[in-house]
């Protein structure tokens, strides 16, 4: 089933599908955009991957409170939802974007589909 997701309750998908994937264990990667034309724009930007938590180079922060954060010290910045990617027949959220909101406005629309079961 395809559901259509106004950008305004992005973020609150964002951390439900957070927790979603910590408790089955598929863990994101961060990345800070360092591109300087872009840094003012896509200030933060992360992709999910599956990786093996047994090896100790795969340990990486908790991306939920690193959100949660990210929130607390951009107040006039959202998340943009990007995309989403397939793994092992599951969809995942695959990219967002910590993005400039001078105004708390969220004035656009994006769509994502996903298996309502999998929220």
């Amino acid at each position: 089933m395809n559901v259509s997701i106004k950008s305004d309750v992005i973020k609150w998908h964002i951390k439900k599908h957070i927790k979603k994937m910590m408790l089955n264990k598929v863990r994101p990667t961060i990345q800070i955009n360092k591109d300087k034309e872009n840094t003012s724009y896509q200030l933060y930007h992360s992709s999910y991957r599956s990786v093996d938590w047994n090896k100790p180079e795969n340990h990486s922060e908790n991306l939920y409170q690193d959100i949660v954060s990210c929130e607390t010290e951009y107040p006039d910045k959202f998340i943009n939802l990007i995309g989403y990617s397939s793994y092992n027949g599951n969809e995942y959220i695959a990219d967002f974007y910590l993005i400039k909101n001078p105004h708390k406005q969220i004035n656009f629309m994006y769509y994502l589909n996903y298996t309502l079961e999998y929220f």
